[in-house]
């Protein structure tokens, strides 16, 4: 440790002290041995970039993170056992990163970033790697701890987390576009104006890129077997229900989220689900021979001939057959 590090640590000893002893009196087990290693390495690297720029900030965030690193170890999310690849990624290369605006609300942003980067890894190990990739990048654009909240929700939409579509472009609208670009797939040319025209495209079409293709397009196929990471037991079918695709397997109804970032499953009740409800069969519609028209373009699937199920939510078709475990999604650009 640097000797800012340790002045630091000597001036602070006795209420840093006190806090290791009360968790360990509350019954918490964490190694005296394995906590001086974690200062080390997950605490001091921090504070050192604040000192750097903002030494008057150094002791607020050391207790910050010193509070906060107790009672995660207290749950066991560091150790080696049991412990959160994901989180100890956040703490040992992405904290640094963004140490300033961190500095500016410690415990409250801390907490935050903890626990999304739990929930993430719990929903997705690769999406959890997305999201902090993409946090330690753009998050040293954001200037107030608000803004980096804010881009925290917006990069686990964009990271694959589709259930928040609507919320992280709501978000959106008042982070710089030096924040949103890399995320959204767009070039560093696109300028603030440019960059908030596509996010309302992105608002009325899902599926919208900086290049649209043109024509009816497979955009996604999701879902799996059960036995290899999917949720289905059986080959599912599609149907639509409040206006969104829902898909069952026989015995469990989930209400599909999907556009161009990825796509989230959430169990539906029985209840409410209705496989009769009709869509638009209009357009689009897939015939038996598996010849999708839409409108006036027409797409050929010999492999979805004679499919079991399509629904239509208005911006995008769900299809799926009977040997086969899979959703299949298209779109059409406007």
């Amino acid at each position: 440790m640097t000797p800012i590090i340790k002045q630091l640590l000597s001036e602070m000893r006795e209420q840093l002290n006190m806090r290791y002893r009360q968790r360990v009196a509350m019954g918490a087990r964490i190694d005296a041995q394995f906590w001086l290693r974690h200062v080390e390495h997950f605490i001091a690297p921090v504070v050192e970039r604040v000192h750097e720029s903002e030494p008057d900030r150094s002791k607020e965030t050391l207790l910050a993170l010193y509070d906060v690193g107790l009672d995660l170890s207290a749950l066991g999310h560091f150790s080696e056992a049991g412990g959160s690849n994901r989180l100890v990624k956040l703490w040992r290369v992405t904290l640094p990163a963004i140490a300033q605006v961190l500095s500016l609300s410690p415990k409250v942003i801390l907490g935050s970033l903890c626990n999304a980067a739990l929930y993430l890894d719990q929903s997705s190990h690769a999406k959890a790697e997305t999201w902090l990739a993409m946090l330690q990048k753009v998050g040293v654009f954001c200037e107030t701890p608000q803004q980096l909240l804010n881009c925290g929700k917006f990069l686990a939409w964009t990271s694959g987390l589709a259930h928040l579509r609507n919320g992280a472009i709501e978000i959106a609208a008042d982070l710089p576009a030096s924040v949103l670009r890399e995320p959204l797939g767009l070039p560093t040319s696109y300028s603030e104006s440019d960059t908030k025209a596509f996010l309302a495209r992105l608002a009325s079409d899902p599926w919208t890129s900086p290049q649209p293709e043109k024509g009816i397009r497979e955009v996604a196929r999701c879902g799996n077997f059960r036995g290899l990471d999917g949720p289905f037991r059986r080959p599912p079918t599609s149907y639509v229900s409040d206006g969104s695709i829902h898909i069952t397997d026989g015995q469990s109804h989930w209400q599909l989220h999907a556009d161009r970032f990825g796509h989230t499953w959430h169990q539906a009740p029985i209840a409410n689900s209705d496989p009769t409800s009709t869509t638009i069969k209009s357009i689009p519609h897939l015939k038996k021979d598996g010849t999708l028209e839409w409108g006036e373009e027409h797409l050929v699937r010999p492999d979805l001939s004679r499919s079991t199920s399509q629904c239509f939510d208005g911006q995008t078709l769900a299809v799926t057959i009977a040997n086969s475990f899979h959703v299949y999604l298209f779109a059409k650009s406007a």
